[in-house]
């Protein structure tokens, strides 16, 4: 399936308000997502569900799934970011992503297109016939547009036309073979300098003093949930360490629960109640 003209301009129209200002952080691998929807995307098609999958990935813990809910082979059901086109102007974008189809009767695409001020759509790219169809497993697609001059905004998404489940991850750009990560706004590097306070040392028994914006961040809260951006990385856990010792014996905090087997877990609940143990030996569990 050809994407037609009037879906350039559906998408043209959709965006030409929303979207003109763009993103700063594109969520090109649906990682950060509110409401089973990904955080920062603009998406369409009443026909179809779109929405992140914990279940498949390729980067990360989780994928986005677009799913037709209708046997009309003519609709869409599409995901759109969108970027400031001055640092691409001249240049070639490249979207490259990962795909991964079942039963699809119809085109599983990546694309991107370009406009100017006065919504005039300057260049469009998707990738035609070599999108995949039918049930494919998980394969890298790559996209290249250039970009004109006098585009103030380059758009660029996922889609599904026509029936089917399509699933898309670990997306990137690069402009003329360079990476291409938004510079952060004068606004983002003032509330970080001014809302951040850095951590001087990770050993848990060092003094807590620089710890202690952290008591008014929690103030009365019974429950504080610490994350991590990978399992088992150290630095996390050297982090999660200081900011533990400083809960416990500062602010009073008894209870710790988390993710674990519960044997294990068992055994090492044992140790902390009566001292009965060898922790290091309770640990490799």
């Amino acid at each position: 399936m050809k994407i037609s003209k009037f879906l350039r301009l559906l998408l043209l129209e959709a965006l030409s308000v929303a979207m003109l200002c763009g993103q700063s952080y594109l969520n090109l691998s649906f990682e950060t997502a509110s409401g089973g929807v990904p955080t920062g995307w603009y998406l369409y098609g009443a026909d179809y569900q779109i929405a992140i999958d914990t279940g498949t990935a390729v980067d990360g813990a989780q994928s986005l799934r677009i799913s037709s809910l209708t046997t009309d082979t003519s609709q869409f059901g599409y995901a759109i970011e969108s970027l400031t086109a001055g640092p691409a102007i001249g240049k070639t974008f490249h979207l490259a992503g990962y795909i991964k189809t079942q039963a699809v009767n119809g085109s599983a695409e990546l694309w991107a297109n370009a406009f100017d001020a006065q919504g005039n759509d300057l260049a469009f790219q998707n990738l035609g016939s070599a999108a995949p169809l039918g049930t494919t497993g998980w394969q890298r697609y790559d996209m290249y547009m250039a970009v004109p001059a006098g585009a103030i905004s380059v758009n660029f998404g996922v889609l599904l036309g026509g029936t089917g489940t399509a699933w898309f991850d670990n997306l990137s750009i690069d402009l003329n073979g360079q990476p291409y990560f938004p510079n952060p706004t004068a606004a983002q590097v003032q509330w970080i300098q001014a809302s951040a306070f850095p951590f001087t040392s990770l050993d848990p028994d060092a003094d807590f003093t620089e710890l202690m914006p952290i008591e008014k961040i929690i103030g009365n809260a019974h429950i504080v949930g610490l994350g991590e951006g990978t399992h088992g990385t150290s630095e996390f856990w050297r982090v999660k360490t200081r900011l533990l010792s400083f809960l416990v014996q500062k602010m009073g905090f008894t209870i710790l629960a988390m993710e674990a087997n519960m044997p294990e877990a068992a055994r090492l609940n044992d140790y902390v109640q009566t001292g009965v143990g060898n922790p290091r030996e309770l640990l490799r569990g």
